[in-house]
């Protein structure tokens, strides 16, 4: 959790004079503060908030460029023009990049990770007397 709190640490050590060590102490302050005075609900309802921002901020941006760019159809058109749009390359060369074969495999890998083999689930499994109380 250390990175949740350097992150943000420097970026505001940089924009003031405090040094990262006090800006990780008082975001840190903060932080513990409000989660305790305001419980996991007021956690839930920041983070649901900060999602509709950053979701918000990415739409507002696209809407701006396509406006700059002179509508949906023109940034369509720059974009097969620089051959950015590709879709269902069958190609089966493994040095090709985003092929559906590559990302199929690398989905089928990162699934199985983070469905088998991650650290909460092995411990799920490992703590129950039987498979049936472990899939609850």
């Amino acid at each position: 959790m250390g990175m949740f709190l350097y992150a943000p640490s420097l970026a505001l050590s940089t924009v003031t004079n405090l040094s990262v060590l006090a800006s990780m102490c008082i975001m840190g302050g903060i932080c513990t503060f409000y989660t305790t005075i305001g419980g996991v609900k007021a956690v839930v309802y920041t983070d649901v908030l900060q999602t509709l921002l950053m979701f918000g901020g990415v739409l507002v941006v696209v809407i701006l460029c396509c406006r700059d760019l002179g509508g949906v159809a023109n940034v369509i058109d720059m974009a097969d023009l620089g051959q950015r749009l590709e879709f269902f390359n069958m190609d089966p060369s493994p040095y090709v990049r985003h092929t559906f074969w590559s990302t199929f495999t690398f989905g089928f890998f990162l699934v199985i990770s983070v469905v088998g083999l991650n650290q909460s689930t092995l411990q799920r499994f490992i703590s129950v007397s039987s498979l049936t109380i472990a899939l609850r």
